[in-house]
């Protein structure tokens, strides 16, 4: 029958963590918290017996053995101290140990994640990137459309986001989202939406083309005419639409450039909305003058 091994001495485990450093923090933690209360308690019996040394209520051998035992607990909690200033010491070195590996530890899975982000943006932001450009080019389009065909009608983006058709929530207008600047996955320098004006070598050098596009830009010119523009009489905030934005109708007059789909909008929003001659200016707040 095998004996059984006898448990180190406190003296002994604190000779064993001093020797290697590969002791758990944790267990020098309470090897440290361990010597402690043994120092605490030697001090105490150390004060105890050093009462008892003068105790002349003793025999002179026992005030001797009590002077014996306060001195040498003394001497022990002298002996404890230091070693636990060597343990906190060591104890200090192992956190800042572990401190190290954690944020190694995190570093590297920082960097791995940043990896795993940057295939993910790699191998699917081209698809999204594509499918926001064709949405929005469709939104572009089916606006411009609905101006001619259906005029007043909402755009497809205002009913898609439970919108109102003027984009006019709560005093402010709204940003819209084919306004967004997409910047170009492939060509960083670029925008992917709004599309960059490419320089098309036959309008610049196509005499017909160059005419048949000025005779657009004309058709498109005469659709827009100035107005002035007057805010509804019962204090009804709304905004009307004109050729530089939208705008505001919180003040009693403004000058605007609209179509005339623009205008049946203002006049059915209950705003007055006077032609302009090309001489006339609208001043403020309400008056017509002369240049």
């Amino acid at each position: 029958m095998r004996g059984r091994t006898m448990a180190k001495t406190l003296a002994e485990r604190i000779a064993d963590a001093k020797s290697t450093n590969r002791i758990r923090t944790t267990d020098l933690e309470a090897l440290i918290q361990e010597a402690t209360i043994e120092r605490d308690r030697l001090i105490a019996a150390a004060e105890r017996q050093d009462e008892d040394s003068i105790d002349f209520a003793l025999s002179d051998d026992d005030r001797e053995e009590a002077s014996r035992l306060a001195s040498h607990y003394q001497r022990t909690a002298r002996g404890l101290t230091n070693e636990i200033d060597a343990l906190t010491v060591k104890l200090e070195e192992s956190r800042n140990t572990d401190k190290r590996r954690a944020q190694e530890a995190e570093r590297e899975a920082a960097i791995a994640e940043r990896d795993a982000l940057a295939a993910r943006i790699k191998s699917e932001w081209p698809a999204l990137e594509y499918a926001m450009i064709e949405l929005l080019e469709a939104i572009h389009a089916n606006d411009a459309r609905l101006s001619s065909a259906a005029p007043g009608e909402d755009s497809a983006e205002a009913v898609a986001r439970g919108l109102p058709g003027n984009f006019w929530r709560n005093g402010v207008v709204l940003r819209r989202l084919k306004e967004v600047k997409l910047p170009s996955f492939a060509e960083p320098n670029h925008l992917a939406w709004p599309k960059p004006e490419r320089f098309d070598f036959d309008l610049a050098f196509n005499g017909a083309a160059r005419r048949a596009m000025q005779a657009e830009r004309e058709a498109e010119n005469r659709r827009w005419a100035r107005y002035m523009v007057q805010a509804p009489q019962d204090g009804t905030r709304t905004i009307v639409e004109s050729r530089t934005g939208m705008i505001p109708m919180h003040l009693n007059v403004v000058e605007a450039v609209m179509t005339a789909e623009g205008v049946k909008d203002a006049q059915a929003s209950g705003c007055t909305v006077t032609p302009l001659k090309p001489n006339e200016t609208v001043g403020q707040p309400t008056e017509m003058v002369i240049v």
